[in-house]
């Protein structure tokens, strides 16, 4: 059972001010996925992805890289080594650099971010949570600038397991503030 505290918010960039009391337990983690949540494929992935073979059957091929991709989150595989394999096998002439130029094509949601910004500044630990291949993470948070937006950033790659995968203790990842009931992604 949840024992309900008050909490007073005084989140200043909040809008409104935010300024009030709220019944309620104090959230100390916010977890967001980032793909559909905090980013979407930008303009051009389809069709940069769709340009990197000849072949007529773009959606078969599409198919094809997700499940590379798949296979690579859990960090066991590496998705350049298994994205150039694939690029032979549909006869591309493409680079593995072109074909990662086009899988980084992300667009970040303008609205979420300010959102986040908030709820860190009262005080609520922020991390982004997603099933991904470590090249894929590192433009997030280097390029896009998610190891400054974020408190944490736990992708499945450095955790060792993807979401359909065992489930993944958030204690061990430094994102719960107690020692007890740490919750698990699935």
């Amino acid at each position: 059972m949840v024992r309900a505290r008050c909490v007073r918010a005084t989140c200043a960039v909040a809008p409104l001010g935010c300024l009030g009391y709220f019944r309620g337990p104090m959230i100390q983690a916010l977890l967001l996925d980032a793909d559909g949540v905090v980013q979407s494929t930008g303009p051009s992935f389809w069709s940069s992805l769709g340009g990197l073979i000849a072949h007529e059957d773009k959606y078969a091929f599409f198919d094809a890289v997700f499940a590379v991709e798949e296979k690579c989150l859990s960090g066991r595989l590496d998705f350049a080594r298994e994205l150039e394999r694939l690029l032979g096998q549909w006869g591309s002439e493409a680079s593995v650099d072109q074909a990662l130029r086009a899988w980084h094509d992300i667009r970040v949601d303008a609205t979420v971010l300010p959102l986040v910004a908030v709820v860190r500044s009262c005080g609520v630990i922020c991390c982004v949570a997603s099933n991904q291949q470590p090249y894929r993470a590192r433009h997030m948070s280097q390029v896009l600038g998610f190891s400054q937006l974020f408190d944490r950033e736990l992708y499945s790659h450095a955790i060792g397991a993807a979401e359909t995968g065992a489930a993944v203790r958030l204690s061990d990842s430094g994102c719960a503030r107690s020692s007890g009931g740490a919750g698990s992604i699935r």
